[in-house]
C-alpha cells in the first residue's frame, strides 16, 4: 500500500487522490467496526502478554515471531501481485538504490538494540535454538502462529485480487498495513521501556491539556498544571524503574505495549485517509 506520492522535489507528500483511491479499496466502515477492531488488537495483545507472563511463549520466541511474519507477509504480498500488471500497482517495486538506506537502518537497529535485549533477557540460548533446532519452532508453538498468519495473509490477498477486479487499478495490497505493524514493532520494541515513558507522559500531558482548556482561567491553574507537569514525569520515570525492576517480566510488558501501539496506529489509517480525502 503506498500513502504517500512523490509530486514535487523536496520528498513525498499524500495527496488527495491517494487518499480517496485508498478509500475505494479500504472504506471507513464506521467506528463500531473501527472498536471492535481496537478491543481486538487489545484482546490478541493481552493473550501475547499472559502466554509470555506465564512462560508459556519465551521473549526470544515473540521476538522471532514478529520478524519472521514481516518478512512472511513481504514474500506473500509480493508473490499475491504476480497476476497484476506492474503499470497496475499502486506502489512498483522501488529500486535497491532507493530501500537500500531504509533496510541497512533497519537491520542495523534491529541488529543492536535486540542483540542488548537477547542479552538483558539471558535469551540468547533460546534464539539461538531457533537457529540450530528446527523442533524450536514447532515446541515454543511459532510455527503454528506463522501458520495462522499465512492462512489469514492469503485469505486477504485474495479479497485484494477480488477487489481490484470488480473495482479496477490501482491494485493495493491489505497486506502491507500488516507488513508496517510488523516493523513498527520491531522498531519500538527495540526500546521497549521508552514505550510505556511516552504513553505516560503523552498521555498525561492530553490529560492536563484537557483539563486547563475546559477549566476556568485562574491565578493558580497555572500553577497546578506545572506541577502536574513534574507529577506526570516522575510518574513516567517510576513506571519505567519498576519495569527495569521487573526483568524478563518487565520487559515482556513493554514489548507487548510497544506491538499494541503500532498495531493501534495502523487502525488509525482510515481516520488519517479521510481527513485528507476531505481536503481537511
Amino acid at each position: 500500500m503506498r500513502t504517500a506520492r512523490s509530486t514535487v522535489d523536496d520528498g513525498p507528500t499524500l495527496t488527495r487522490a491517494d487518499a480517496q483511491a485508498w478509500l475505494r479499496q479500504f472504506p471507513f466502515r464506521g467506528w463500531f467496526a473501527l472498536g471492535l477492531q481496537a478491543l481486538s488488537v487489545l484482546a490478541s495483545n493481552g493473550l501475547v502478554l499472559w502466554l509470555l507472563q506465564t512462560g508459556r511463549l519465551g521473549g526470544p520466541g515473540l521476538i522471532v515471531l514478529v520478524a519472521s511474519e514481516a518478512l512472511l507477509l513481504i514474500v506473500l504480498s509480493r508473490l499475491m501481485a504476480l497476476p497484476v500488471p506492474l503499470a497496475h500497482w499502486q506502489e512498483p517495486p522501488k529500486p535497491w538504490r532507493e530501500i537500500a538506506a531504509p533496510l541497512g537502518f533497519l537491520l542495523f537497529w534491529c541488529a543492536g538494540a535486540y542483540g542488548l535485549t537477547l542479552l538483558v533477557i539471558d535469551g540468547w540460548a533460546e534464539f539461538l535454538a531457533y537457529l540450530t533446532r528446527p523442533a524450536q519452532w514447532l515446541d515454543s508453538g511459532v510455527l503454528y502462529a506463522l501458520a495462522v498468519t499465512t492462512v489469514f495473509a492469503l485469505v486477504g490477498g485474495l479479497r485484494d485480487l477480488q477487489r481490484y477486479r470488480r473495482i479496477g487499478p490501482p491494485y493495493m495490497s491489505s497486506m502491507a498495513v500488516d507488513v508496517m505493524a510488523r516493523v513498527l514493532t520491531l522498531i519500538f520494541g527495540g526500546i521497549p521501556f521508552a514505550m510505556p515513558f511516552f504513553t505516560v507522559a503523552i498521555g498525561g500531558l492530553k490529560g492536563i491539556e484537557w483539563v486547563v482548556n475546559h477549566a476556568r482561567a485562574a491565578p493558580a491553574g497555572a500553577g497546578l498544571a506545572i506541577a502536574a507537569m513534574f507529577g506526570v514525569g516522575y510518574l513516567g520515570f517510576a513506571v519505567v524503574a519498576w519495569l527495569v525492576a521487573g526483568g524478563t517480566g518487565g520487559w515482556a510488558i513493554g514489548f507487548v505495549l510497544a506491538k499494541t501501539i503500532a498495531e493501534l496506529l495502523m487502525l488509525a489509517i482510515p481516520l488519517a485517509m479521510r481527513e485528507v480525502a476531505a481536503g481537511r
